[in-house]
């Protein structure tokens, strides 16, 4: 796991879950990481930025560089409308579930001026969020709760990769993403399960990595004198 964090150009330092307060307090308390399905996430994306339209999708093609498709022997004709052309494919060999962390990194976030460690854009996730230290403990047990969780038949951890979806042509997968959502900066837990419903995974030791919950209200994101400081607002 060592190597999937030193392999980046930018260095993770922290890693971090925004989501809601329930959902982090089934971390702290029960010790428990919620999956919703890919599906989920890619049916969304009017609503707010937390959701994709290009979560599951497999290949993505420019209408402008295809004239005739095939898929399983049938033809298809496409016209150039300026937008790119998903494919989903079905199949078992493809993840069915994610869990979302954030990587809080050494580069520096200037918004309005002012020096951040994070967006203020990931409390779309969630008005609360926890942050751990120890990234690779915490990524390692993770990877053993897949490993013998007996409804998990697939898993990978991996960071998300950000993308101009208009130069894609081929492949795609469940760690990319449009450049739109690069402040996100996320590593992803998916796993494939036979099921289309939610899905929490028992994770025995990993509330000890995190720290208590912050909530957005009193949350103090900055950076002064080259010190990253999120903690919460006095009282």
């Amino acid at each position: 796991m060592r190597n999937l964090i030193e392999k980046q150009k930018i260095k993770p330092v922290a890693i971090a879950k925004f989501s809601k307060k329930k959902f982090l307090k089934d971390i702290l308390e029960k010790e428990e990481l919620f999956f919703n399905t890919i599906t989920y996430f890619s049916k969304k994306e009017n609503e707010n930025h937390q959701f994709d339209q290009y979560e599951g999708i497999n290949k993505i093609y420019q209408s402008n560089n295809v004239v005739d498709l095939k898929l399983f022997d049938r033809h298809f004709k496409v016209k150039d409308n300026g937008k790119p052309i998903k494919i989903r494919l079905s199949s078992n060999n493809y993840f069915t579930h994610i869990c979302c962390f954030t990587f809080f990194t050494n580069e520096i976030i200037e918004i309005n001026g002012e020096r951040k460690v994070f967006d203020p854009q990931l409390f779309e996730f969630g008005n609360y969020f926890i942050v751990g230290i120890d990234i690779n403990e915490i990524l390692k047990i993770i990877s053993s709760a897949c490993e013998i969780d007996k409804n998990i038949f697939k898993w990978e951890i991996s960071p998300v990769t950000y993308y101009d979806v208009k130069k894609i042509n081929g492949d795609w997968n469940i760690f990319c993403k449009p450049l739109k959502y690069r402040y996100q900066n996320e590593i992803r837990v998916a796993i494939a399960i036979n099921s289309n419903k939610e899905f929490k995974l028992k994770v025995s030791g990993i509330k000890k990595y995190f720290l208590d919950l912050i909530s957005k209200n009193e949350c103090i994101n900055k950076i002064i004198d080259d010190v990253a400081i999120i903690t919460k607002k006095p009282n």
